[in-house]
């Protein structure tokens, strides 16, 4: 099944697979490492793999993507 997480592109949706936040302005260059993925780019929910594994149990945690998508 293709990762809600990421949408299936395998990179963390907060920092568009960047590892950090964006800039206030163009090159101000003050952007922070991503809360999300701590700085890898890498989609939590998936490991950049893009489909969640197959689990026959529901998940009782919300993603860290899904909970950053809902506060935004």
């Amino acid at each position: 099944m293709i990762c809600d997480g990421c949408s299936g592109s395998g990179a963390c949706d907060p920092c568009d697979g960047y590892g950090t936040t964006s800039d206030s302005y163009p090159n101000a260059q003050d952007g922070t490492e991503c809360e999300i993925c701590t700085g890898d780019g890498v989609c939590v929910d998936c490991g950049g793999n893009r489909e969640t594994p197959d689990t026959d149990t529901e998940q009782d945690e919300t993603s860290a993507a899904a909970q950053w998508k809902a506060s935004a």
